[in-house]
């Protein structure tokens, strides 16, 4: 049965209304008040028709400096930045005020890569109310980030906090820059009262979440996102986002299982298509031992965001777990190009060189390595595989080969079971315990490495390999001192190289075991460099043992064997004027200026520097370099203790007391006696 609509008009109706129809759309309108109502649409957050109206006033008045101004405001606003930059640039010629369009201008020429445009604009002294001086003190910090302007930037974001209108979102610009500095102790802080300030902030558990995730602080992470996804009212995009950073969570736990549970609701959120997706499930796949899948979808997150270090590298694993050692190496030399501090990316590209049987690129990838991660277990049992024979002569040959390449392509699991089966057949063939120590030692079982590393030197004690393999696990082991001890029987002139990057290892990663625990033992180091004197990683840090012990004469001499080596570095020039300091030296202030100039914006340079100069008497200059160094480090307790004795000297007693009892409220166990003493003072003197 045909419907029939009653209510429908016939086409005569519709003929004779539609004049009375497109008059109402404005058809006729002219340009003054299509204007208008662009205007009100654009107050409205109506974006869309203000753009629409405000183009076609321009169709029939191209150099309407109103309209051109109007619909870069629109523009900016709908997220359209370069276009709007285009349109208010053409506004600012047509001579429309500066003032009417200040704010989207300093905005477009941040986004379009002008930040000194947009500093040039960014005058908040000339906002018409609080609101838009909000504004432009971010946008002011913004371009003072992008030019490296540090501490004037903090102060833009300090100065947009004070407004109090959104000041979670100037708390975290602040956050942001102190995580790209590597101060994640401030970073945390800020993002903390970020979520205390506005609670419902996404940006403020994301961001807490990342950084915890950068802590490795698991648990805490995982908490904070779950709390995220029941406290606060989510779109699906963005409910996506949590779960998605929640699988990350997982993947970095080892928890396969909750990173796909994870990821199987992010996909009912998403389409399936959506690059981040496709980059989670990579992982996941990758995580499962699915290379396939992997190659898969890494390959179409790479067709849109080719520069990606983490698909690169998981792409590159991918490849080298299908056996496609060529596009594997392309990947992972792509991905080291990127951030050649990654242990991982290293590991794998030194399996693929092995794999191809290229073990002096293997060693040259590896051994930087051991600067950056000298304990890693994974890392030491890559190297061990450099020194296993590529083809073993013996019965059981065809065996050892089987493990060999089972730990080269990270086949780990079955490596060991082949591993303790050529151990029980082969019982008196040291080959076999060595073997199987590797595969320990990757398998993160290294007191069972250094068990299997013993027997097999107990069964050929001249062998060099295999004490050099126990000093591995000893370091793995963080029993660096053993290590050491192992390395002492080693006939230096078989290993040469090796012994060296070992030894080296093993004093590093005994320094950082010492300082932490707050001992030093700079007679090994320094016995070290009487040997290998050009070794300037090792002689900064046996100069920094000298300074935890106090012998600053001591740490000076080094420091001026490195300068006199041509290593010109912030560090050594921050650490000789401190030293200098302690000693009475003039040469102190000279060294400090040479660091701050190198290195203006790092917290404990600007303070060093403050420093010497309140010593000196310039209590004006020195201040305001201390109050630098604190806005760079707020929660360093020595800086604070700097800044508050110089305002003490200063007549700002007050701001002097307030500062030390902030600081004993974050962290008492953490202050020294000199702050108790000065607070004590101030205290008095009330």
């Amino acid at each position: 049965m045909t419907r029939i609509n009653a209510a429908r008009p016939s086409r005569l109706a519709l003929i004779l209304t539609l004049p009375i129809a497109l008059h109402a759309c404005g058809l006729w309108l002219g340009d003054e008040a299509r204007i208008a109502r662009a205007h009100e649409a654009l107050d409205n957050q109506q974006y869309s028709a203000a753009i629409i109206d405000l183009k076609t006033v321009l169709q029939n008045a191209p150099d309407n400096g109103v309209a051109r101004g109007l619909l870069g405001r629109a523009l900016a606003a709908s997220g359209e930045l370069e276009a709007a930059e285009q349109e208010l640039q053409r506004a600012l010629e047509l001579g429309q005020p500066l003032a009417d369009i200040r704010v989207s201008l300093a905005e477009a020429r941040l986004v379009t890569g002008q930040p000194e445009q947009a500093l040039l604009i960014a005058d908040p002294t000339a906002a018409a109310d609080s609101d838009e001086a909000f504004l432009l003190w971010l946008y002011r910090g913004d371009a003072q980030a992008e030019l490296g302007e540090t501490v004037e930037s903090l102060r833009s974001y300090e100065q947009a906090e004070r407004l109090n209108i959104d000041r979670a979102t100037a708390l975290l610009r602040a956050a942001e820059l102190y995580w790209g500095a590597g101060n994640l102790g401030d970073a945390r802080e800020f993002t903390e009262l970020a979520q205390l300030d506005d609670p419902h902030n996404l940006d403020a558990h994301f961001t807490l979440g990342a950084i915890l995730l950068e802590l490795e602080s698991w648990q805490e992470a995982e908490e904070t996102l779950t709390h995220t996804l029941t406290a606060l009212q989510l779109d699906p995009v963005d409910r996506g986002y949590v779960l998605a950073f929640l699988a990350e969570i997982h993947l970095a736990q080892d928890n396969v299982a909750a990173a796909r549970e994870a990821s199987d609701r992010v996909a009912e959120l998403w389409s399936a298509d959506d690059p981040d997706l496709r980059l989670l499930n990579g992982q996941i796949a990758m995580a499962e031992g699915d290379s396939r899948t992997a190659a898969t979808e890494l390959s179409a997150y790479l067709a849109d965001f080719p520069e990606s270090e983490v698909a690169m590298r998981t792409l590159g694993a991918a490849q080298f777990g299908r056996g496609l050692i060529n596009l594997a190496r392309i990947q992972l030399l792509g991905a080291l190009e990127s951030d050649p501090d990654q242990i991982e990316t290293r590991n794998l590209l030194a399996r693929v060189y092995l794999e191809e049987g290229q073990m002096d690129r293997a060693r040259e990838v590896l051994e930087p390595a051991l600067k950056l991660a000298p304990g890693d277990p994974v890392l030491l049992s890559v190297l061990g595989i450099l020194d296993l024979p590529i083809h073993p002569s013996g019965p059981s040959h065809d065996r050892y080969t089987e493990v060999r390449d089972q730990l080269i392509r990270g086949e780990i699991g079955r490596a060991l079971v082949s591993a303790y089966a050529v151990v029980r057949d082969h019982q008196f063939d040291p080959r076999g315990l060595n073997l199987l120590g590797l595969c320990q030692l990757a398998n993160g079982q290294v007191q069972q490495a250094i068990d299997s590393f013993v027997r097999a030197l107990a069964a050929q004690p001249d062998n060099d390999h295999y004490r050099l393999n126990l000093a591995r696990a000893h370091l793995g082991n963080s029993a660096p001192g053993d290590g050491l001890k192992v390395l002492a029987g080693l006939r230096t002139a078989d290993l040469g190289a090796e012994f060296s990057v070992m030894r080296r290892a093993l004093l590093i990663n005994l320094h950082e075991s010492n300082h932490s625990l707050g001992l030093s033992d700079p007679e090994l180091l320094s016995h070290w460099l009487d040997k290998n004197p050009n070794d300037a990683d090792a002689r900064l840090l046996l100069a920094e043992m000298y300074i935890d012990q106090g012998s600053f004469a001591d740490a000076s001499a080094q420091y001026e064997l490195l300068l006199d080596q041509g290593l010109d570095d912030p560090v050594l020039h921050n650490n000789l004027a401190w030293s200098y300091l302690q000693l009475g030296d003039s040469r102190a202030r000279e060294q400090a200026e040479i660091a701050f100039e190198l290195a203006p914006d790092y917290g404990e340079v600007v303070d060093t520097l403050g420093w010497i100069l309140v010593s000196q008497g310039e209590l004006e200059k020195g201040s305001s370099l201390l109050r630098d160094a604190h806005i760079l480090q707020p929660g360093e307790p020595a800086i604070v203790y700097h800044l508050a004795y110089a305002l003490s000297r200063t007549d700002a007693e007050g701001e002097a007391k307030a500062l030390l009892e902030r600081l004993l409220e974050h962290g008492a166990d953490t202050v020294g006696e000199p702050v108790r003493v000065l607070l004590s003072e101030l205290q008095k003197a009330q």
